[in-house]
């Protein structure tokens, strides 16, 4: 028999799994760990019972423990198959175990020649230590094994001057394509849904990328981004050892006739010294610049560094909590609503006036099949960036090895679509404040920059495409937009805008452009409104399906160094940092310029709206009547203006205008 001991105070829970038990051949206790979501198990198995029989019921126990837990498992015992001697019940055990993500810790004897005891596990190979005893009171040698929980996106460690870096060097990168190459992707269709394979799918990525990864030592109180210049060279260390030299000769002449002599000569020498050390840093510099892929890049980062400008890391003075807290709290407190009591019936209105003014109707918006060749160009069309996300992966990462996971991601992706689920693992955004300017202690005073999960970048990319060829195609995107759309920009957003002027001066009429700041416009749009929006613009069923899903369940931690803040949910605004957050939010503005009486452009939410005529008395009340249509359409949107950011500029041929 077999039996499992529990320190008292841990909470567990006993798993019946009597139905497979057979005496002699599979014997097993099984307990589930809450607080660690894992289950253990302990089995045996006689020397002398039917090996077949023994992988067979061993196969329907994984399946039973895989369908209802997933993963993190440890199953423990003595299964008298030596796993380190070549025959086919070894390779059809080692096979079952693979096949459901599992692998041997062990590899040593513990019993004369044989491997037959182990411990075996789906847990990253970094997050466990173990070692074989040698009891003196059994024939066997036992198995010790240490697990850490270093899975949880929770845990929270203390600020450190030195923490561990994951580096895939070549080597690595080559080891980590071979474990990929190894993986039968095809367990992923044991998964009813989405969300519980993607989870999977990144466990196995992380799993292989841990294993493979060489760890290094960082020293975050090192300048961030700091250029490897070497300008110290061997002759500047000559100069610097003579002229130390000199200064100890000073030094012991003091008091002497000689010391005026030895202190013009080390002056002299310090002097030729820190000149000689300014021309070999413009030297290194210089250099370090002109064979850098990107110079302009290259220029500002020795610029940064040299003026000592770059936030270190030990100069964060606020915990990476209290940072997300501000993050999440500001754009609530900007639009002043309570979100569960919203009327949005006037907003509504609005933009069903601006699809009925359209004039034709609108067909359902379809998804497509994605196909390898999409994601491919969509992973090509990611920067070479290193950040990494959540997950620890990078950009860089992710296009050295997507030609071998493409078709179970392709499939992952086509999945969404069907289900209209998109997977919480790929609703976890990674938040860096970056420091502007003024007090180091007000949050206000930092940018956070989020990055968010590297797989959601690429399928958004994918769908983007869709959702704007649909747009584009039924002619639903206003014209007064030149923001975040293809083969527009805000050089022609000025040209619009200055053209617009002109033909009014030839008018003879004066002109009034009002540009209007919006207070942190796209944390702040309401994602039911948005929702409801493309609902009018014919995105229905599945399709809609996936943007509520989009949108929902979203969380943000917040990263700084070693000091990581708990999970905040962010119910409010398009995610930053993502590729199809800039064009919903063009979506949810479409039908501003509709409503506006005058002429208007547009770059995302930058408003600007142009009033005209003949004198100055009815231009400022025709601009006082747009301001407050415009303010009644942000209203009914719940954007907020900014009145102290809001401008006027008055635009006429006659100067003596006041």
């Amino acid at each position: 028999g077999c039996s499992i001991f529990v320190k008292q105070g841990i909470d567990f829970k006993v798993i019946n799994v009597d139905t497979f038990c057979s005496n002699n051949v599979f014997e097993v206790s099984t307990i589930f760990i809450p607080s660690v979501n894992t289950v253990v198990a302990t089995i045996y198995r006689t020397p002398d019972s039917n090996i077949h029989l023994f992988l067979f019921l061993l196969g329907k126990f994984l399946k039973f423990l895989f369908d209802k837990y997933k993963n993190n498992l440890i199953l423990t015992g003595d299964f008298n198959i030596d796993i380190i001697k070549e025959n086919l019940q070894t390779v059809s055990f080692l096979n079952l175990l693979r096949s459901y993500n599992l692998y041997c810790l062990n590899t040593q004897r513990t019993r004369y020649n044989a491997c037959l005891d182990n411990i075996i596990t789906d847990k990253p190979k970094n997050s466990v230590k173990y070692h074989v005893l040698q009891p003196d009171l059994a024939d066997h040698d036992g198995v010790f094994a240490l697990f850490y929980d270093s899975t949880s996106l929770y845990q929270i460690k203390a600020p450190n001057t030195v923490h561990k870096v994951k580096v895939l060097n070549s080597t690595a990168l080559e080891k980590y394509k071979e474990k990929l190459l190894e993986i039968n992707w095809q367990i992923l269709a044991r998964y009813d849904n989405v969300d519980d394979a993607f989870a999977y799918f990144i466990k196995l990525l992380t799993t292989s990328y841990e294993e493979c990864c060489v760890v290094k030592n960082f020293n975050s109180n090192s300048v961030k981004g700091k250029p490897l210049v070497k300008w110290f060279t061997p002759e500047l260390k000559k100069n610097r050892d003579y002229t130390m030299y000199l200064y100890d000769v000073f030094k012991s002449s003091k008091g002497t006739v000689n010391e005026r002599d030895h202190k013009r000569a080390y002056d002299s020498a310090k002097h030729e010294y820190k000149k000689q050390i300014k021309q070999a840093k413009i030297s290194a510099n210089e250099h370090y610049i002109n064979s850098s892929t990107n110079k302009c890049k290259a220029a500002w980062r020795v610029i940064r560094s040299e003026s000592n400008n770059e936030v270190k890391m030990h100069d964060v003075q606020i915990p990476s909590n209290d940072f997300n807290n501000y993050f999440i709290k500001v754009a609530s407190q900007i639009s002043n609503t309570d979100l569960t009591s919203l009327n949005y019936s006037h907003a509504i209105e609005m933009v069903n006036d601006y699809v009925i003014g359209h004039g034709s109707v609108i067909p359902h918006f379809k998804w497509k099949y994605i196909l390898v060749k999409d994601v491919l160009y969509c992973v090509n069309k990611l920067s070479s960036s290193n950040s990494q996300d959540l997950h620890g992966f990078s950009n860089t990462l992710v296009k050295n090895i997507i030609h071998i996971i493409v078709e179970p991601l392709t499939i992952l992706y086509n999945l969404m679509l069907e289900q209209g689920v998109f997977p919480l693992a790929l609703k976890v955004t990674k938040t860096i404040p970056i420091f502007k300017k003024g007090d180091k202690k007000s949050p206000e005073n930092y940018r956070p920059i989020s990055l968010v999960p590297i797989f959601s970048k690429i399928f958004e990319y994918c769908i983007k495409e869709q959702l704007y060829i649909f747009f584009h195609h039924n002619k639903l995107l206003c014209k007064e937009q030149f923001g975040f759309l293809p083969g527009l920009n805000t050089i022609k957003a000025v040209e619009k805008v200055v053209e617009n002027i002109l033909f009014n001066f030839e008018e003879k009429s004066i002109t009034c452009a009002t540009l209007i700041d919006l207070s942190k416009a796209f944390d702040c749009l309401s994602h039911e409104l948005l929702i409801k929006k493309l609902h009018v613009y014919g995105i229905r069923n599945k399709e809609l399906e996936l943007f509520k899903s989009y949108l929902s369940d979203r969380k943000q931690m917040v990263v700084q160094g070693n000091d990581k803040s708990e999970f905040k949910n962010v119910k409010i605004g398009v995610p930053q940092g993502s590729v199809l957050g800039p064009f919903l939010f063009i979506v949810a503005i479409n039908d501003f310029a509709y409503s506006m009486p005058c002429f208007s452009v547009l770059y995302a939410d930058d408003t600007t709206f142009i009033n005209k005529q003949h004198n100055l008395k009815n231009l400022i009340t025709e601009q006082e009547h747009s301001m407050r249509i415009a303010l009644e359409w942000f209203q009914a949107n719940y954007l907020s203006v900014n009145k102290n950011k809001t401008e006027k500029i008055l635009f006429s041929q006659n100067c003596k205008i006041s």
